[in-house]
């Protein structure tokens, strides 16, 4: 088994924040799923193109508002980056 964790910019944040609180889960979900229904085509035929489509892979998809921002901290935070 293969797993892969794909983070990706995602505006979604400042949309779900803008909505009342109640709603706010289910709005980011919703923002969410959508763009994750876009880049699903794209991906399975990467997947294909390498000759993946049957190996089973866990993808783990996490929405960040920069995944520059994200990368960055974490580097710091582990001593890759000063």
């Amino acid at each position: 088994m293969t797993t892969c964790l794909v983070g990706f910019n995602f505006d979604g944040f400042a949309t779900a924040a803008a909505v009342d609180p109640k709603r706010a889960e289910a709005e980011f979900r919703s923002l969410a799923e959508a763009e994750l229904a876009k880049v699903a085509p794209s991906l399975a035929k990467a997947l294909t193109n390498k000759g993946l489509a049957t190996q089973p892979i866990e993808m783990f998809f996490l929405p960040l508002p920069s995944v520059s921002d994200f990368r960055d901290l974490f580097q710091e935070k582990i001593g890759w980056k000063t």
